[in-house]
């Protein structure tokens, strides 16, 4: 019984590692994150000078600033077949936020880009209201 439990998770170690390499193959093959995701790079950069690209893996890439004050991070994961796109602030005067969202890998990455700034704005409008800077 339990040499049949061992090899099932062996087996399902082994199917996670073996697919977990075909999509960072295929990422590769792309051009690497920063090339298959470039759109939303830039988008996220802003064409602020102060925003840089902070961590670079073969399957993700943090884009974002930071200063003693604190550090806003948009952070860009392929895994599998959907992009996961997470947004943390950590700040002294407004405190720690983050969001996240899910979109499948090939979605046009200006119609993700829209999506986070819109749902981003919703959220940060409500922060500033919840604490009546207003």
């Amino acid at each position: 019984m339990w040499v049949v439990v061992i090899l099932l998770v062996v087996f399902m170690i082994g199917k996670f590692v073996y697919d977990k390499n075909k999509v960072n193959t295929y990422v590769a093959r792309q051009g690497g994150i920063t090339q298959k995701y470039k759109t939303l790079i830039e988008h996220f950069k802003g064409g602020n000078p102060n925003v840089k690209i902070l961590k670079i893996t073969e399957d993700s890439v943090e884009v974002g600033v930071t200063s003693a004050s604190g550090s806003t991070v948009f952070s860009i994961i392929h895994s599998f077949e959907k992009v996961i796109i997470t947004w943390k602030v950590n700040g002294l005067v407004m405190g720690n936020h983050g969001l996240k969202w899910e979109f499948h890998h090939l979605k046009d990455q200006n119609e993700i880009a829209e999506i986070v700034h819109k749902e981003l704005n919703i959220y940060q409008n409500n922060v500033l209201e919840s604490k009546d800077i207003y």
